[in-house]
This record gives C-alpha cells, sequence and structure tokens, in this order.
C-alpha cells in the first residue's frame, strides 16, 4: 500500500476534510488539492484514494476526467475514509456508506465478488465439498492484511468464523491469476473474471452466494466545485460497470443511490 506522496504539499492537505481547510471561495489551499513541485502556477495535484480492485476493473477510465494531475493513493475501501478523515485526499473510494465529516457522499453502487478458484485446485482441496474443514485446509488469496472479503464470504456460508491459510498477492490482476494457477482460492471481482468463469478456467465455488460490496465516492466539500468533472465521470463510469445501489431497508448499508448525502 502506498502511504505518502513524492510532491510537495500545501499545510491544509494535512487537515480534515473542510475543517480549516483554507478560503471556501476558492483561493485559498483546498485539502487534499496541491501543486506540482510547490509552485503556485503548477497543475493542481488531487491526492485521490482508490482501492484496487475498482482501479483494476472500472475506475480507470474517469481518473481521464481529473482537472489536475493525479496522486493516487491505493487503499482497501473499508479504510479509504481514513485518508479522508486525516485530509491526506481530497476524494475517495470507501465503502463506508456514512459521510466523512466535511464531505459529501455520492452513492456508485455495488461491486459482486465470487469466490472462484481453478479446477484442478478445486480437484485437489475440494473434492469431498466445501465446508469447514476444507476451508481450513485449502490455501486461500489474500490481498494484504485489509483483506477481509474471503473471512467474509466464509463466515457467511459457514454461519461462523474459521481460520484461514492464505498466500498474500497485493495485486488485483496478480491475485486473479494466482486464482487462475490454482496458487488458491479467492474473491475476485466478477467483471474481471467472467470470461474464466464462462470459459471454464476457473470454477465458482458457490454461484447462489456471491458477495456484494456497496461502494461511494466522498469528496471534500470544499473541493466539490473543483472535482466536480471527476465526480461525474466516476459516477457515470459507476452505473455502467456496478450493480445498482440497494437502500438500508433492502439489508445492505449502502445509502439511497440518487442524491447527496452531506454532514
Amino acid at each position: 500500500m502506498r502511504v505518502g506522496s513524492d510532491r510537495s504539499r500545501t499545510t491544509a492537505a494535512r487537515n480534515a476534510c473542510g475543517i480549516a481547510a483554507g478560503d471556501a471561495s476558492g483561493s485559498g489551499p483546498i485539502d487534499g488539492i496541491g501543486t506540482d513541485g510547490g509552485s503556485d502556477t503548477g497543475l493542481p495535484v488531487l491526492d485521490i484514494a482508490i482501492n484496487a480492485d475498482s482501479l483494476a476493473s472500472w475506475a480507470m477510465a474517469p481518473l481521464a476526467a481529473a482537472p489536475g494531475l493525479i496522486d493516487l493513493i491505493i487503499d482497501d475501501q473499508d479504510h479509504a475514509q481514513d485518508w479522508l478523515r486525516s485530509g491526506r485526499v481530497a476524494a475517495a473510494i470507501t465503502a463506508a456508506a456514512t459521510p466523512v465529516p466535511g464531505c459529501d457522499i455520492f452513492p456508485l453502487g455495488r461491486m459482486r465478488y465470487r469466490a472462484t478458484a481453478s479446477p484442478d485446485f478445486v480437484a485437489r482441496h475440494f473434492r469431498g465439498g466445501i465446508d469447514a474443514d476444507t476451508l481450513s485446509r485449502a490455501p486461500a488469496l489474500r490481498f494484504n492484511s485489509k483483506d477481509g472479503l474471503q473471512d467474509r464470504w466464509v463466515a457467511t456460508r459457514l454461519d461462523h468464523k474459521l481460520a484461514l491459510q492464505f498466500h498474500r498477492i497485493p495485486s488485483s490482476q496478480g491475485f486473479a491469476e494466482a486464482t487462475r494457477l490454482g496458487i488458491g482460492w479467492g474473491m475476485n471481482p466478477e467483471a474481471m473474471i467472467a470470461g474464466d468463469l464462462a470459459s471454464g478456467r476457473l470454477v465458482d465455488l458457490a454461484p447462489d452466494l456471491p458477495l456484494d460490496i456497496g461502494l461511494v465516492w466522498q469528496v471534500a466539500r470544499i473541493a466539490a466545485d473543483a472535482l466536480s468533472p471527476l465526480t461525474t465521470a466516476i459516477r457515470r463510469a459507476a452505473r455502467v460497470s456496478l450493480l445498482p445501489a440497494q437502500d438500508r431497508a433492502a439489508g445492505t448499508d449502502s445509502p439511497p443511490r440518487d442524491g447527496t448525502q452531506k454532514t
């Protein structure tokens, strides 16, 4: 995980979203927005946090609409809001449905994950079925220490938690390839491995048990106008690539799809 920037930053970039963040009129510094090389005449540098799976599957193209230079931080969707809260980024894709103070939130939709493995892996490790015993013995894949998707899926399937053995593969493309090669089983974004499932190169371990992760776009309110083109592009790409968001009454913690929440 990348934990910092090698470009100079304004003092305001270290403040929390919308708190002591400079001149709200736009003439002062904005959280998560600096200037290239520290020059006031340089292009603005936009600190953005995005989870690796979104970047690998759908979120790269809309970054072309960014009104400046992108300084990207890759972090888990469950933890990206911490970068917003500390003021290190101006916007982030997160799984948190509650806005960070001083930020606006735009529901994007649900990214669907499938528990997948190669046919050979299934033959070697799940010949007798997928249960607590076989799952505890079969090596799983994990993106990094923050990746809880495999554990969440297992807990849902078994109705209890289970200690897993795992390989750590901190790359979305590498994670999918490791699954294809039979190194381990793991939760892959459906959009990234749909062709593998259709061709039989990968097997869905439980077709009736996908794991949907609700995603939202959070942007520091003081930077919202400046980042409006990027926000529009992110939301447009999400509508095409993600499943529709569900409201809380439907059993998810994602906010309603339409509208903006503020705090």
